[in-house]
């Protein structure tokens, strides 16, 4: 893990997720807020590259897995992520990663290929920032 936070650092491309933790408890999601802490004091670019990854068809197996989520939720906010970081961390980190913010080059294009052919533009076009 700290080689891949060293590598966020490093490389303004690179971007990581969460993929499946064990966070459903309490006392996991007290080790995971403490460990954030650090992370986030340490290399500050983990921020603004961490995904929210769900290997949903693993987790499923979990008892209790429909509150990862929430769990995640909590988590960050106990490390120290702002509001807008978590809500980066649940969906505008992707969309930067993918170029799909207003202005990036493939949200241009996909929004012209919407308008030649005449489809409506998905709602979360409208809803992104």
């Amino acid at each position: 893990m700290k080689d891949i936070c060293q590598m966020l650092e490093e490389f303004d491309t690179l971007y990581t997720d969460v993929g499946h933790h064990r966070v459903i408890t309490k006392k996991e999601q007290k080790k995971f807020a403490e460990n954030y802490k650090k992370i986030i004091t340490d290399f500050p670019a983990v921020k603004e590259r961490l995904l929210f990854g769900i290997d949903w068809h693993v987790i499923k197996r979990v008892n209790k897995f429909e509150n990862f989520k929430e769990s995640y939720f909590n988590i960050l906010q106990e490390s120290g992520f702002s509001d807008s970081d978590i809500e980066n961390f649940f969906g505008g980190n992707a969309l930067k990663f993918l170029g799909l913010l207003p202005g990036m080059q493939n949200r241009t294009r996909i929004e012209s290929f919407y308008t030649i052919h005449n489809i409506d533009h998905p709602r979360w076009f409208a809803e992104t920032k």
